[in-house]
């Protein structure tokens, strides 16, 4: 699945490690702290982990240094694989909800739209006013589009969720149930300790320094990353 597109092509530093996916195409798993820009973007968020690619076939996974080193094993190639699988189902849902249910909802409210212009026309040129024949399929026309839009959202809701459940759940067998929530617990460590290391270096008063002037650049914020 194509994602984050400008993430991909902004990414400079030498991947750690490459990945070869059944498709053909591969993972290059990128240090986020060698990535001064995005780092600075991501980190502070408690993004640690951020995927990308131009193609949907490679990807550029940019992990920060501490947690991958905690969470090595949720990023191994069969876990890779298996979540870009899940991705992969996920597009190919919406694409069919969208070619199923959206589209004939959008050729329905269409439909409708040019009836009521032709309809009104003949009214017009008859020298009549509003009929409610227009309100009603109007009336119509909404509700129909309304009510296929929220069966196709509530369709996807539920694909998405039952797949990611499968995804979640192969991942677990891969790495191990019990494994699995050590991970997790892992995982909430990490963040505890990265957060709570930055707030101790953030309240610490600074050490009076030699006075000078500051340079414009160093009052700047990082600049946020558009994503496609």
């Amino acid at each position: 699945m194509k994602i984050n597109k400008q993430i991909y092509n902004s990414i400079t530093s030498t991947p750690f490690d490459v990945q070869e996916l059944k498709n053909g195409g591969k993972i290059e798993l990128h240090s986020l702290n060698d990535n001064e820009s995005l780092y600075n973007q991501y980190a502070p968020q408690a993004k640690f982990a951020v995927w990308s690619s131009v193609d949907g076939v490679n990807y550029r996974l940019l992990l920060e240094d501490g947690y991958y080193a905690v969470m090595k094993e949720i990023y191994s190639r069969r876990v890779n694989q298996r979540w870009l699988d899940f991705w992969d189902e996920y597009d190919a849902g919406r694409k069919r909800t969208f070619k199923f249910y959206n589209v004939p909802a959008l050729a329905l409210a269409l439909l409708a739209a040019l009836f009521l212009i032709i309809f009104s026309k003949k009214l017009a040129a008859a020298g009549q006013s509003g009929s409610i024949i227009q309100w009603v399929v109007l009336g119509v026309a909404v509700v129909g589009f309304l009510g296929v839009t929220f069966v196709s959202n509530r369709r996807l809701d539920r694909l998405i969720n039952e797949s990611n459940n499968r995804a979640l759940e192969d991942i677990k067998n891969i790495v191990g149930h019990d494994h699995f929530d050590e991970l997790m617990e892992a995982q909430q460590a990490y963040y505890d300790e990265f957060f709570g290391l930055n707030n101790q270096e953030e309240e610490q008063p600074e050490e009076p320094a030699e006075e000078k002037a500051l340079e414009p650049e160093a009052l700047e914020e990082p600049q946020e990353q558009k994503e496609e």
